[in-house]
């Protein structure tokens, strides 16, 4: 499976010229510039998952082993700057990311999907929740009402619900998705 998508270099620069230095997570998954091509990727995981008859688990875990294929890169070494968020049309085309860069890409993605998502944020590190119903089974944090199943988008093969040892008492940080 593949996704080959042409972006013009002046909306890729239009992103990096953005701010980048905001904890406000929305700014990043909301962002237009990058909206139109994350629709196109959406639809595709969608409509591929549908038509081989996946249900909505499926579909999702399709998504998340595309983003967790991405590989990780740090800041400092890619960008120059340390705590430098990536919008998600950048993390598309730079092919990869550090943890913040990927859960804001996820986010972005599984909401273009139709998904609920918030962002979790932990001591040094971010990742995703994806509202599920009691099917589900794994670690999730209630929010309006709602289950969040903890999501990890850096390394392969976590599963919806799994999440690292060293995450798994401590507070963290939950941060809506505006649809």
């Amino acid at each position: 499976w593949s996704y080959s998508v042409s972006v013009p270099e002046t909306t890729y620069k239009r992103c990096q010229n953005l701010d980048h230095r905001s904890r406000n997570w929305d700014q990043y998954t909301n962002d237009k510039s990058g909206r139109l091509y994350l629709s196109g990727l959406a639809d595709l995981f969608v409509r591929d998952g549908k038509a081989a008859g996946h249900d909505d688990y499926d579909i999702v875990m399709n998504a998340v082993a595309f983003v967790q294929s991405l590989p990780y890169t740090s800041d400092d070494v890619t960008t120059g700057y340390d705590n430098y968020a990536r919008y998600p049309l950048e993390t598309l085309v730079d092919n990869g990311g550090d943890c913040e860069d990927t859960a804001i890409f996820m986010a972005a993605l599984l909401r273009e999907m139709g998904y609920g998502v918030v962002i979790v944020e932990v001591p040094g590190h971010a990742a995703v929740a994806v509202k599920g119903g009691d099917g589900i089974s794994g670690r999730y944090y209630e929010y309006k009402g709602g289950k969040y199943y903890y999501l990890e988008t850096t390394g392969e093969g976590w599963p919806i619900g799994q999440i690292p040892d060293e995450f798994r008492s401590v507070e963290a940080k939950i941060f809506p998705v505006s649809v």
